[in-house]
């Protein structure tokens, strides 16, 4: 699942899954290129904490009637 741009997270079932994906992957990332890994449990992943900020967007100008130019 993704969860920032070029952040995702994946869950695997055990230690060896986990790490079985990972040889697998490692072998796929191209040349200067850079990915992490990074191993959570549950339990650390269940400790995070999730903030939708409340500020609402500008919307965009729909229709343009007039263009001033200089």
């Amino acid at each position: 699942m993704q969860l920032q741009e070029s952040l995702y997270a994946k869950h695997f079932p055990t230690w060896e899954v986990a790490k079985a994906c990972v040889t697998r992957v490692r072998v796929m990332i191209p040349e200067g290129a850079s990915c992490k890994f990074f191993y959570l449990t549950d339990k650390q992943y269940g400790m995070t904490h999730d903030y939708i900020g409340t500020k609402k967007q500008r919307k965009k100008q729909a229709n343009i009637n007039q263009i001033e130019l200089f």
